[in-house]
């Protein structure tokens, strides 16, 4: 006949060894979901910090565009005025001056033009090498999921501004009405666990992926536009 003590043993023994697997689960569970939303907080947060400040670049060039507007649209009344001089001079000398006139304003409307075109197009350069930094992130980790996980979509830089009038050499730049959907930029991925939990984990678990979006924008306080962050569309 067994003992007392003996069998209570025994009896806690299998109680361990019942309880080892729920055991074994819960510390999978608990080290897989740690390691993920690290990991997935990492991502979002790198993803919105970039493309705010990718969006405030932006933002700097709309501004600086738009208040050159007044420049541009005084060069383009004095080429009126210097094209209908040229049209109603009523000697040969007053036409030479008023060509001459004409001349200079094309040139300087030329060289507005250029300095428009320069300071967008260094602005998207700079947006671009922002977001770009979005998959250098991704790519520190010492396997780096996108390397075998090409799933990272990222947004191309854009000042989505319109030209009017757009015949002309020095046009205003003007916000659209619904800029703010317009200058949306939205980065799309997906997570890989496989590239994120240790090996000795993989084989309890399915092979799956995390997808994660950020979006910025520019948006409107009443008279301030500014950058913020907004819902991604589907």
């Amino acid at each position: 006949m067994k003992s007392p003590g003996l069998f209570s043993s025994q009896s806690g023994q299998v109680f361990v060894y019942a309880l080892l697997p729920l055991l074994l689960s819960c510390t999978i569970v608990g080290v897989s979901a740690s390691l993920i939303t690290t990991e997935w907080s990492r991502t979002h947060h790198h993803c919105r910090d970039n493309l705010l400040q990718a969006q405030e670049i932006l933002l700097i060039a709309s501004n600086q565009l738009i208040a050159m507007n007044p420049k541009a649209q005084a060069l383009r009344q004095e080429r009126r005025r210097a094209e209908k001089a040229v049209l109603e001079a009523p000697d040969p000398y007053s036409k030479a001056a008023a060509t001459a006139w004409l001349t200079s304003v094309i040139a300087r409307q030329l060289s507005f033009r250029s300095q428009q075109m320069q300071m967008k197009a260094k602005a998207l350069t700079k947006a671009q090498m922002q977001v770009a930094n979005i998959r250098k992130e991704f790519l520190q980790k010492e396997k780096g999921f996108q390397v075998h996980h090409p799933s990272l979509q990222l947004p191309k830089a854009k000042l989505d501004l319109k030209m009017t009038p757009l015949w002309s050499l020095t046009p205003n730049f003007e916000r659209y009405y619904d800029h703010e959907v317009r200058q949306t930029m939205t980065a799309r991925w997906q997570l890989p666990i496989q590239e994120i939990l240790p090996h000795w984990i993989l084989p309890f678990l399915p092979s799956m992926s995390l997808k994660n979006t950020c979006s910025a924008t520019h948006k409107k306080r009443s008279y301030l536009w500014f950058s913020a962050l907004t819902k991604a569309k589907s």
